[in-house]
This record gives C-alpha cells, structure tokens and sequence, in this order.
C-alpha cells in the first residue's frame, strides 16, 4: 500500500498540473494578476496538503524511519518501518508548474510491493513577473523650458545723408575802379560849310518831282511788288515777306554830298539807300521810329522812336562828308555814324521794308546837293 503522504502529494501535484494545463493557454494572453492569483492558491493547497499531513502523523513520529527516504514495506503487515532500499530518491516538492503536461496518480500498486520513483519533471520557473508601474493621474510632460533667443543685434541705421544747409553767397561788392575822366561828348557838327540857315543851302546837282512819268525811274508791275509813278509821285509796294525793295538813279559825281526827299511810310518802312553795293538804309515807320542799318542785315542804329518823325510825310535828308554821314528828320538831327568809302561813283535812291501787313512808301521832290558855301 502507499503511504497516504505520497498519495496526497501526488494527487496534489496531479491536480496542480491539471489545472496549470487548461489555463496555461489562457493565463498567456492574461495579465499579470491572474498569474499571481494562480500561484497563491497552489501555495495554499500545498500548504494545507503539508500541514494535514503532519498532523496525522505526529502520534507515530518515532517508529517512523528518517524523513526524505523511500523504500519497501518490509512483511505482509506494515509496521510503519520502511526498509531503506539501495538507493534513496529524496523526497522533492515542486512548486505549481507553469508548462508542460501533468503526471496522472498512479492506479494500483506496482508488482512486488515496490515503491514506485517519483520521477521529478524540471519546471520552468514562471518569467517574472512585470509588475506595471502604478499609473499616476496624469504623467506630467516635460515642460520644454523656453529658450531664451539672443537679443536682435541692432544693425545701426544707415547714416541719413543731411544736405549742406544752402549758405546764401556773401554779395562782395565789385572793386570799385578808378572813374574815369568823363569825356564830353564831342558838339555834333553838321557836314563842313554848311550854312546856319540850312542843310539844303547848296547847289542842286541833281532832282526830280515825278511829275513827269518818263524821267526814268523803273516801272515794274510784279507779283509781289510794284515800282512806278503815280498822281505825281514815286511809288514803291511789296507783299509781306517779300523783302526790301530798291529804286536807284543815276551815279554820284562828288564823296561830299546832300540828298533830300519827302517820304510817306503807308505800310512797313520807307526811306533812303545810298552807297556801293553794301549800302546803307535810312528808314523811318508810321509809328514814329526810325533805323539805320546795312545791307545783309547789319545794324548801325537800331529802332529808335523821336518825337521828330511825323505822321504821314516827312522830311528826309542824308549829308555825307567824306566817310562821315549824318542823318535828319524834318531839319532835327537823329544820328551820326561812319562810312567805309567815300559815296563818289555809288548810287542812291529809295527803299521799302514790308512789314506784317506788307510795305508801301510814297517819295516825292528828290533833291541832290553840293555842301552849302
């Protein structure tokens, strides 16, 4: 018969395995409580296995043989006295294996009243068990501490461009120079010999009244400009922009000379020419003023107005004196000026100067003189 310790042991260690195996596949996808609820209850098992057992044989302590040795009952009736066999299996208490199949009990008594060996199957101890860390109500993030960013470096500002403050210039009142001698204007003179009574006092060389048509001045009848007589009269016309129109006679014999005609500017302005082929123009307008220039435009005197120059007719005499010349409206003198060459072998004769609205001068009772005596 087996010792009911045995038995007991075995068919808790049967039963551990069992229950170990059918939960096994499910304690693997559990969590780690049910690992430990399972150990704590084999734990209890076997320690109440253990602590019965002792208790039913603590009355036959001394007649049982040295614990953790298996042998064979010695005689048909146990006496509680095992003899020792050649060889001593200890006594082994597993723990609650975790894998692997489970041992059934054994059915009947082996043959011979032998008692059977325990054979001892290794267990694996369980892993260990991850015990979670207790979850704390909230984890708290580490606070990223902000990272203090350098200090802009100042660019200093492009220096602003400031523009001269404007210095008014310091007016530096010119060197005065030295005066100079004021020089009286020389008398003006007319030509030599010329008498008090007169510019017109001499010897008439020659003249003429146009009273007669065929004295031998031009007549021209063009498209811009007419030359002829009229109603007693010597009459020149031109369109504007036509430029100045000439009327000459015949030739000077004398460089000293006195040429004197009645002239009416109607349009433009009107006057005497007299000279080489650059010669001079004495011309007065309608508006009072009068001019002396050259030929291609040179001005010796420019547009003046005198209170001596009349409306409608007037006077005109030119007095030359060697290369001296001298001009008078209606007896007043308004100019004098200087000639390049004496006025022997020149011409002489009338001029008109169309002006915006055209030209038109009327001439009448030519005169040319010898110097009074």
């Amino acid at each position: 018969r087996v010792d009911p310790f045995y038995r007991d042991v075995d068919d808790l260690l049967a039963r551990a395995e069992s229950l170990s195996g059918t939960t096994a596949e499910r304690s693997t996808s559990r969590r780690p409580a049910v690992w430990l609820t399972g150990a704590a209850i084999a734990a209890l098992l076997l320690g109440g296995g253990v602590y019965g057992w002792n208790a039913l044989r603590s009355p036959n302590l001394a007649e049982q043989p040295p614990t953790g040795t298996a042998g064979t009952i010695v005689g048909a009736n146990p006496t509680g006295v095992i003899a020792a066999t050649a060889t001593a299996t200890p006594l082994v208490v597993a723990d609650v294996p975790t894998t692997g199949a489970s041992a059934a009990p054994a059915a009947s008594e082996p043959a011979g009243g032998t008692l059977p060996t325990a054979e001892v199957v290794p267990t694996t101890p369980p892993p260990p068990t991850e015990i979670p860390p207790s979850p704390t109500s909230e984890q708290a993030s580490p606070t990223a501490l902000p990272t203090e960013a350098p200090p802009p470096t100042e660019v200093p500002p492009p220096p602003t461009e400031v523009p001269p403050t404007p210095v008014p210039p310091t007016a530096v009142p010119p060197t005065a120079a030295p005066p100079r001698p004021t020089q009286a204007p020389a008398p003006t003179t007319p030509p030599a010999a010329l008498p008090a009574g007169g510019l017109e006092g001499g010897q008439v060389l020659d003249g003429d009244n146009f009273s007669n048509p065929a004295s031998g001045w031009p007549n021209l009848q063009e498209a811009n400009y007419t030359l002829g007589y009229r109603d007693g009269a010597y009459v020149i016309t031109s369109q504007p922009n036509t430029g100045a129109i000439f009327a000459y006679g015949s030739p000077l014999g004398a460089s000293n000379a006195i040429i004197g005609a009645d002239v009416i500017p109607v349009r433009g302005a009107a006057g005497l020419n007299f000279g080489p082929s650059n010669n001079y123009r004495f011309l007065i307008s309608a508006d009072g003023r009068f001019r002396v220039e050259q030929r291609g435009g040179r001005v010796i005197v420019g547009p003046t107005p005198s209170n001596a120059i009349r409306a409608g007719r007037n006077r005109l005499v030119l007095a030359v004196v060697g290369t001296r010349a001298s001009v008078y409206a209606n007896g007043a003198l308004l100019a004098n000026f200087n000639v390049p060459t004496p006025l022997a072998g020149t011409t002489y004769g009338f001029v008109v100067v169309p002006g915006p609205n055209g030209g038109e001068g009327i001439f009448d009772s030519l005169t040319v003189r010898t110097l009074p005596r």
